[in-house]
């Protein structure tokens, strides 16, 4: 069992997300970095869609350990303490023994999620076919309400899927840079923007806007403006997709994004590239750069022959 001591700002439970109720006004929610989820999973023996911790590294997280387990920490870099002493292992597994406290501290300039799993996972009942926390929805998480979590919780673990004798960990899975650019794909009202507001949505640098959530990622600068103003009907949206409100400041939707909206859609981030959305802070700047399909499926096939090799690594140990 695992005793939260300091909850930083909505920590939850994550794995991959809901799929398949988006009819019913349910969005998918899940980890905004799936892959460093994936990764973090498989580090401790775990399936890749076990349930996991999503820290958000804005303010520390404690967490005292009242058994022994494996841990590992993906996504952001941030500053690993173990009874007070500082350890160099983001992206490797290590022991921690019961009666250990581990905290996670933010660093500078690293984003803005990380992920702890554990060997085996933690026990929590899935709601929809999913663990995930719904922060919006009131859904799942570890105590099935959709609430993160706070200071006391108790987080129950399950035994571990396989026997692990080593600490191993490759680096380079770390995420430990903030990405400035982010590909996209052109959206569906695309050409409903006037000549200078489709170059100035590419040429400009965008701020990100402090109030920017799970849901959506708000960005500020010059604001963009359509060839006519049209009323809308509601479309299908995703995770992934940047709307276009009448302010003409782009919002970006991310993992608790509503499963329909009204708003021109100007463009889409691929799927190769949505891990991003977790390494874009408040008052960070990001540029988006304009791909066609082929590139999207060419950066989709170089992610998963990163996971290819990280899956031979794993056998190899």
């Amino acid at each position: 069992m695992i005793e939260v001591l300091a909850p930083g700002i909505l920590s939850s439970i994550q794995d991959y997300g809901r799929f398949s109720y988006a009819q019913s006004g349910v969005g998918k929610a899940g980890a905004i970095d799936g892959v460093s989820l994936h990764l973090a999973n498989r580090l401790v023996g775990n399936k890749g869609n076990t349930p996991a911790l999503e820290v958000s590294i804005i303010t520390p997280v404690k967490l005292k350990f009242h058994s022994s387990t494996w841990i590992s920490v993906t996504g952001s870099n941030c500053v690993i303490i173990i009874d007070g002493h500082s350890q160099g292992w983001h992206g490797w597994r290590t022991y921690i023994h019961k009666g250990q406290v581990v905290e996670l501290r933010p660093t500078y300039n690293s984003g803005m999620y990380s992920y702890l799993a554990v060997a085996g996972g933690f026990d929590v009942a899935p709601t929809m076919g999913s663990c995930s926390t719904d922060l919006k929805n009131g859904i799942g998480g570890h105590k099935g309400d959709g609430t993160p979590l706070s200071k006391g919780d108790k987080l129950h673990l399950n035994e571990p899927f396989h026997t692990i004798t080593r600490a191993i960990g490759v680096r380079a899975f770390s995420r430990t840079y903030i990405s400035s650019t982010v590909s996209v794909l052109k959206g569906p009202e695309f050409d409903q923007f006037d000549v200078n507001s489709q170059k100035k949505f590419f040429t400009q640098e965008w701020e990100v806007d402090s109030n920017s959530n799970r849901m959506g990622i708000r960005l500020k600068g010059d604001p963009l403006e359509f060839q006519s103003v049209k009323e809308m009907r509601s479309q299908g949206v995703f995770e992934g997709v940047i709307q276009v409100p009448p302010d003409g400041q782009p919002l970006v939707l991310a993992a608790e994004c509503q499963s329909t909206g009204g708003y021109p859609r100007i463009a889409v981030i691929p799927q190769a590239e949505l891990w991003k959305l977790a390494y874009l802070p408040a008052r960070n700047k990001v540029r988006f750069l304009l791909i066609n399909e082929e590139e999207a499926r060419k950066k989709l096939s170089i992610q998963q022959q990163y996971l290819n090799n990280f899956e031979y690594i794993l056998q190899e140990s």
